[in-house]
């Protein structure tokens, strides 16, 4: 059994390329987030700024990884765009562009 997700030839390449570039951003706000250092301030804001800091690095670290892992989804695929269950279909049509997300999934 193969599953088809009917999309444009060039969409499925688009939405790589989406991913990447969210991933190439993410990982410069990180790399930016984890530049800054709360010199000079009270202790109590240092306190702060570094909690915030932490949080946003951790969650930042998160989406790079997790975009990273769509893209390499997209670039896996067949050049014949098969699919091999409907699950992945799923998955992959809800990370494509909002245009495309009520693609047609065919099993065949």
């Amino acid at each position: 059994m193969a599953v088809t997700l009917d999309v444009p030839p060039g969409v499925l390449r688009l939405a790589e390329r989406a991913w990447d570039d969210a991933h190439d951003k993410l990982s410069a706000a990180g790399t930016r987030l984890d530049g800054i250092v709360p010199a000079g301030l009270s202790t109590v804001v240092s306190t702060a700024v570094t909690a915030f800091l932490d949080v946003w690095s951790a969650e930042i670290a998160t989406l790079v990884r997790q975009a990273s892992a769509h893209a390499g989804a997209f670039a896996d695929l067949d050049a014949d765009l098969e699919i091999t269950d409907a699950v992945e279909a799923a998955r992959l049509r809800s990370l494509l562009p909002y245009a495309h997300r009520d693609a047609t999934i065919r099993v065949v």
